[in-house]
């Protein structure tokens, strides 16, 4: 009878823990929106002194996404992650810099600077001829949007990364996160760290005051909330 007793009490202490474990893990657990949100956490600069490596500006993010979607890798290559969209004529084919000698295509930008580093690609159709093509850059083939703002005469203006340069095209600092996981499973919640390099960062800025405005988005193409970053110099915010 003891025994009996023994065990039972025993049982009833399992079962009043396990209850307690997962009360614990139901209230530890929060409800995010689907909708991604993203919020500073850091933001650091190194500087190289080697022509090996190169300048480094890195942003520390944390974020939630209550169905866990966040994060894209190179297997997503399909629409809507596609690099470019292509226009399709009436008749089907695509459309190229050669037909804006015939109306009512002749109102497309010519190729030249800047125009070239935004509407036009070259590329192979079907595998067999190289053309230029008229395109429109997909915002969505990235996840994580970084847009730079250079201080000048006490007003913010966006730095086009694309086009300051001259004629050749830059490139902007959007890019694909994969997104954090455990196991193979992913996060509803956690950090992410964005590393952004740059052969001529320190050139460029090093006499300047910045700021730097940051989205994410998730596979469903739901956008978080805009962040800004505090104004900074790279000085002020330089590592060892």
């Amino acid at each position: 009878m003891n025994n009996l007793r023994k065990i039972i009490v025993n049982f009833l202490f399992i079962s009043v823990l396990f209850g307690s474990i997962s009360c614990s893990k139901e209230t530890e657990e929060p409800e995010y929106s689907i909708i991604p949100t993203i919020e500073l956490s850091d933001i650091y600069f190194v500087k190289s002194d080697s022509y090996e490596y190169k300048d480094t500006l890195a942003l520390k993010i944390k974020y939630t996404d209550g169905d866990a979607d966040f994060g894209l890798d190179d297997s997503f290559t399909e629409a809507p992650y596609n690099t470019l969209n292509y226009f399709l004529k009436n008749d089907g084919s695509y459309l190229t810099y050669s037909d804006r000698n015939t109306p009512p295509y002749d109102t497309l930008p010519p190729y030249e600077f800047p125009y070239y580093c935004y509407n036009y690609a070259i590329d192979w159709e079907n595998n067999c001829d190289i053309d230029t093509f008229y395109v429109q850059q997909n915002r969505n083939h990235y996840n994580i949007f970084i847009d730079y703002y250079r201080k000048k005469e006490g007003k913010y203006e966006l730095f086009d990364f694309k086009t300051t340069f001259g004629q050749n095209c830059g490139e902007n600092y959007y890019g694909r996160i994969e997104g954090p996981s455990i196991y193979g499973v992913p996060l509803k919640s956690g950090k992410i760290e964005y590393p952004m390099w740059g052969a001529r960062l320190y050139v460029i800025f090093k006499n300047d005051t910045l700021k730097l405005k940051i989205q994410i988005q998730d596979r469903a193409l739901n956008k978080s909330n805009i962040i800004e970053t505090p104004e900074f110099t790279l000085q002020e915010i330089t590592k060892d």
